[in-house]
């Protein structure tokens, strides 16, 4: 069983933008290969939000069915103002939110991300809960009144 394709990628929720030490020692789980890398510059697909005044991007790696035998891998990466969905073999989909993003947070599968502004002020819109499949995205309160 392959996993398709490793990306060099750190793969968690929101992470400081820094340059990452690869090394040819990595680790493969047993019964698994790299059939072929795949490495990616997020700063072609967008640019950093500001958590703090500290440039972030938020990655989340996961690996889906293909339709055969195998998995694809999939990367969601939010940037500043967008989401922006890769999958191997298909082209980058830019869904747009129309939010200052300064935090994020996916579902464990990263079918589903939300995105805060973090404004100081209440504005009764400061979240999205966004869609990544399909691009939908909700912009909601996630202080509500009670």
């Amino acid at each position: 069983m392959g996993l398709g394709v490793a990306i060099l990628l750190l793969a968690c929720n929101a992470v400081g933008f820094e340059i990452l030490d690869v090394t040819d020692e990595e680790w493969v789980a047993p019964g698994y290969e790299v059939v072929e890398e795949a490495v990616i510059d997020p700063l072609v697909y967008g640019e950093p939000f500001s958590d703090d005044g500290v440039p972030v991007i938020g990655v989340h790696l996961s690996f889906v069915p293909d339709g055969s035998s195998d998995e694809a891998w999939r990367v969601v990466f939010v940037f500043d103002r967008k989401v922006v969905v890769l999958t191997e073999g298909a082209d980058p989909v830019e869904i747009p939110v129309g939010l200052e993003i300064e935090s994020c947070a996916f579902s464990p599968s990263g079918g589903f991300v939300v995105v805060h502004d973090g404004a100081e002020e209440y504005t009764g819109r400061n979240a999205a809960r966004i869609d990544t499949a399909t691009g939908a995205a909700e912009v909601f309160d996630s202080q509500p009144e009670g």
